[in-house]
């Protein structure tokens, strides 16, 4: 008998898909949006009023159709093309900065350092801060002064720990018996 788990096949992309999808189509919209501001800042550049239509669906419509006259009347569709390379070759070098700042500050993966608590966040767990907290929650600690309170008094007594009995009824219920507990 085979007794491997049934997995799902294929290669769907797992659990990223969704979200790489969602950033393929965000990524389409960014580029037809820097096509859009390329043309408006080559018209403003070129000296020719910035035509054309808004960014919307007939702006897709005119990009995908080619219909460079359309969408920035009186500009040049080299110097659309220009700007937009320089704009997204500055895109891509910020992210590049980004990315490699990012890469710099995380700390490594090794050290442990990072990951321990610091003096503010150990502050509440000091004797000090625990007495304080002892003397509103306990009514007999109210009156004494957080320097007179000890580690051991300054616990806040959550209930005694007892060992479990076997109740009498548990014997009986099927596939229980007393001394499994």
């Amino acid at each position: 008998m085979n007794t491997r788990p049934v997995e799902p096949r294929g290669t769907a992309g797992g659990p990223l898909t969704p979200f790489l999808l969602l950033g393929l189509v965000w990524a389409a919209i960014a580029l037809m949006w820097l096509s859009w501001l390329a043309g408006r800042i080559a018209s403003a550049v070129t000296g020719h009023p910035a035509g054309g239509p808004g960014f919307g669906s007939a702006y897709l419509e005119h990009l995908l159709h080619a219909d460079w006259a359309a969408l920035w009347p009186g500009a040049s569709p080299t110097a659309v093309g220009v700007v937009y390379a320089v704009l997204l070759l500055v895109l891509v070098g910020l992210g590049a900065l980004a990315a490699l700042w990012w890469q710099a500050s995380k700390p490594d993966a090794d050290d442990p350092l990072p990951s321990l608590a610091g003096p503010t966040e150990v502050g509440a767990m000091t004797l000090p801060a625990v007495a304080d907290k002892a003397r509103r929650l306990r009514t007999s600690l109210a009156d004494v002064s957080v320097k007179e309170i000890t580690g051991e008094a300054a616990g806040v007594v959550l209930g005694a720990h007892r060992r479990r009995r076997a109740r009498a009824h548990a014997s009986t219920r099927p596939g229980r018996t007393s001394s499994s507990r």
